[in-house]
């Protein structure tokens, strides 16, 4: 180990050589990610935020002993503690030594994708390099810049303020977001099997510049998605409310089993529109499609 080249905080040196705490933490949070994974989003935010709470209040107490560090002591160790520690979990410890600081504004260099990083984030970080599976979940404050690409399940339950993500996503990602502006510049892209995007959707919106590779926007009930491309899935899939904008071609279905809100689409659709829905409005081009009225 080669902490003492860059600190000399002797506790938080120590506290990385505690192998069995670090083992007993990962097996703690690995039973959280089996759980979320299993239940495939059939979970409830308070039963999330509970489980993660509870961890995050045990480890936190690790952490207790060395909230003296300095704000770029942080930012120069970030890396090592990615090396020292379980580098599939490493990302909620860098986390909990951001919450406990007193300071506000963080940036973070990263040489490989982390997980778990920013979990109830309340700081406002600029991350430069790529971030791995699990992080921002129920982020609730503080502003974001990810100078890199995400891996799935970014931004579960996101909360606010503001995320931008200068690079691609991985799909699902956003579920249950609630309020707050998420900003993706490239590509969302679908991962292995089905690939979600706002999922549930509450509040908020989300603005993603280029193209879809998943579906959009399925069980909607409020907030707002503007795509600027093309999406090549799904949207709108038993929407209830809120507006998905497109700015060029949907592939796949559009409000299929829709109940209400609206849906915008610049170019064309590809499948039939609105297929067993009950309400709502789809836009196509000038042409407005309605249930029970069809294009007027």
């Amino acid at each position: 180990m080669q902490l003492n080249k860059m600190t000399e905080n002797k506790d938080l040196e120590e506290l990385l050589k505690r192998e069995s705490e670090k083992n007993n933490g990962s097996n703690n949070l690995h039973k959280i990610v089996d759980y979320i994974v299993n239940s495939q989003g059939n979970f409830s935010d308070e039963t999330l935020s509970d489980k993660f709470y509870k961890y995050i209040e045990e480890l936190n107490k690790e952490f207790s002993e060395i909230k003296s560090l300095e704000k770029n002591e942080i930012e120069k160790l970030n890396h090592i503690l990615i090396d020292e520690l379980d580098s599939h979990y490493s990302g909620i410890y860098i986390s909990s030594l951001i919450t406990l600081n007193k300071n506000n504004d963080f940036k973070l260099t990263l040489n490989k994708p982390i997980n778990y990083l920013g979990y109830a984030n309340t700081k406002n970080l600029t991350i430069d390099g790529d971030v791995g599976k699990f992080s921002f979940i129920s982020m609730n404050n503080g502003e974001v810049l990810i100078n890199g690409d995400c891996d799935e399940h970014l931004g579960y339950y996101f909360n606010g303020k503001n995320l931008i993500v200068k690079g691609y996503v991985i799909t699902p990602c956003f579920p249950a977001m609630k309020k707050g502006k998420i900003v993706v510049e490239r590509d969302l892209y679908r991962n292995q099997g089905i690939g979600t995007v706002c999922e549930n959707m509450e509040g908020g919106i989300l603005i993603c510049n280029k193209d879809v590779y998943a579906n959009i926007g399925e069980q909607m009930n409020g907030g707002e998605i503007i795509i600027s491309g093309n999406v090549k899935g799904d949207i709108g899939e038993s929407m209830k409310n809120g507006t998905i904008k497109v700015g060029g071609y949907v592939k796949g279905h559009a409000g299929y089993s829709m109940e209400g809100g609206i849906i915008d689409i610049k170019e064309y659709a590809s499948k039939d529109l609105g297929y067993a829905s009950i309400g709502g409005s789809i836009t196509v081009g000038k042409k407005t499609f309605l249930q029970k009225i069809g294009f007027e």
